[in-house]
């Protein structure tokens, strides 16, 4: 373990990935890009999610895998994240809905797509606890609640500030098809 410490303060170790629960990674303070209306999963891949995580507690799956996250590592050691902000915020609006319905407190009031979101998790949970009794109620929201802290992973990629803008550079730059090339670094 040294040997990877003393490797990354060389600047010799680039990137590291990373398989990690969502409930770790949703608590982390993210510096994150400025987003707009398009920065909130939309109210059908909220429902989605929803669903398949459904049918993973349903078949008592040991674990969910939910996709990669991208980080950034600035040079003062906070991280920022680029990519995978979305399901992030989505899975950190349902804790929030689950942790409110235990606790019995108000949610967050949230704007636009976040509020639409919010409203489409309230509503699922809505009709999903509706028949049970108040016991079994808080049976099934812990069980979520355990299952999304503790279950559902995420990959982690982690990368040193500054390498993010070569990596995506060319994406932004039109080229043709035989422009595209490897270049070592």
């Amino acid at each position: 373990m040294a040997n990877a410490r003393s490797k990354a303060a060389a600047g010799r170790t680039k990137y590291t990935v990373l398989l990690e629960v969502v409930g770790d990674v949703a608590r982390r303070p993210y510096a994150r890009p400025r987003v707009s209306e398009a920065g909130f999963f939309e109210v059908g891949e909220v429902a989605e999610l929803l669903r398949d995580l459904q049918v993973a507690i349903a078949e008592g799956r040991k674990e969910y895998y939910l996709g990669a996250i991208v980080v950034e590592r600035r040079a003062d050691g906070s991280l920022r994240l680029l990519d995978g902000c979305k399901r992030l915020a989505a899975v950190s609006v349902m804790l929030e809905v689950i942790r409110g319905r235990l606790s019995g407190a108000k949610p967050k009031r949230r704007r636009g797509p976040a509020r639409e979101a919010m409203q489409c998790i309230d509503t699922f949970f809505d009709d999903l606890i509706k028949p049970l009794s108040m016991s079994a109620r808080t049976r099934l929201l812990w069980r979520w609640l355990t299952f999304v802290e503790r279950r559902v992973m995420v990959s982690t990629v982690t990368m040193p500030a500054g390498s993010t803008m070569r990596i995506f550079a060319p994406l932004s730059t039109p080229r043709e098809v035989g422009d595209w090339e490897l270049v070592p670094r």
